[in-house]
């Protein structure tokens, strides 16, 4: 069903955070244009592909949008915005939605624990990839 991609998203993005970055950046678009073209959505899944380059930006301190914007507050506004631009391809209240939802989640810091060896739990990760995937998700529907 098509509510089994948030917990995928946020399984990819937890996981691609940590370690795999092409996991999280490749994975993530290609479940929910996969996702799109299950519900015989052509045209969103021509939209959800554009997650692939924001994805790859990053917002982390090595990351370009820092080397513009200085302060990391900003970046993760900025990237949550940007991460919500192709939602508005699919359906333009989803994206209004994802233009608050998404620079808020990207901006929580919370606390974590370790799994495993060098993995932790991250709740700030899991809040974020939720948002993601839940945005998705209801845009194609």
């Amino acid at each position: 069903m098509i509510w089994t991609i948030v917990p995928l998203i946020v399984l990819l993005g937890m996981w691609g955070g940590q370690r795999y970055k092409i996991v999280r950046r490749g994975g993530i678009p290609t479940v929910a244009t996969l996702s799109a073209l299950n519900q015989k959505k052509k045209w969103k899944a021509l939209g959800l592909m554009l997650l692939w380059g924001i994805l790859s930006m990053g917002y982390g301190e090595n990351s370009w949008l820092m080397k513009v914007f200085k302060k990391d507050w900003i970046v993760r506004i900025v990237y949550g915005v940007v991460l919500s631009l192709p939602i508005y391809i699919l359906s333009w209240k989803v994206g209004l939605i994802g233009t608050l939802a998404l620079p808020t989640a990207w901006s929580l810091r919370l606390p974590s624990f370790k799994i495993y060896k060098e993995f932790d739990f991250l709740w700030e990760d899991a809040v974020r990839y939720t948002t993601l995937g839940v945005i998705i998700t209801i845009s194609i529907m």
